[in-house]
C-alpha cells in the first residue's frame, strides 16, 4: 500500500479491519524500524502513554473511551482522559494545552492514528516519535476496548 507523506511525516492509510490486524501491523513496523537501524521502543522520544495507563485512567474517570480527540460529558479521548485522571482538580478544557505542552506533536498524531486502528505498512524510512505513537496508540486500544 503506498501511503502518503508530508513534510510533517503524517501517513494517512485506511483503518485495519479488527484489532488483531493493527497488533500485526503495529509488530510489523517496529520490526522493520530495527532492521533498518531505529529501536523506536528503546529510543528516547520524551513523556509518551503507556497503554495501561490509558486503561487505568479510562477506569478511574468512569467516562466511555473513543478514538477521537473529544472530551465530552460522557464521551473521552485518551490523552483527555489521562489529563483527567493525573489532574482532577485541573479545568477539564486545559487538557489540549497539557498534550500541546507535554507531548512531541508526532508522537500524538501518532498515537491517534493506532489509537483508531490506523496503522501505516513498513516504509524504506523510519520516524521515530510517529512509530512509537502508532505502536502505543495500537496497544492502548487493544487495552481499553
Amino acid at each position: 500500500m503506498a501511503v502518503a507523506r508530508d513534510k510533517d511525516m503524517s501517513m494517512e492509510p485506511k483503518p485495519c479491519a479488527d484489532i488483531s490486524e493493527a497488533i500485526r501491523k503495529a509488530n510489523a513496523l517496529i520490526k522493520h524500524a530495527k532492521q533498518v537501524g531505529y529501536d523506536i521502543l528503546g529510543a528516547d522520544v520524551g513523556p509518551h502513554l503507556n497503554p495501561g495507563d490509558v486503561y487505568d485512567a479510562y477506569e478511574a474517570i468512569e467516562l466511555t473511551p473513543v478514538a477521537s480527540h473529544t472530551l465530552e460529558p460522557h464521551l473521552c479521548g485518551p490523552f483527555a482522559a489521562v489529563f483527567l485522571h493525573q489532574n482532577p482538580e485541573a479545568d477539564p478544557t486545559a487538557w489540549r494545552d497539557y498534550v500541546t505542552e507535554t507531548y512531541d506533536n508526532r508522537y500524538v498524531t501518532g498515537f491517534y492514528h493506532g489509537f483508531r486502528l490506523v496503522v501505516p505498512d513498513p516504509q524504506d524510512e523510519s520516524e521515530v516519535h510517529y512509530i512509537r505513537g502508532v505502536y502505543d496508540g495500537v496497544m492502548a486500544h487493544a487495552a481499553v476496548f
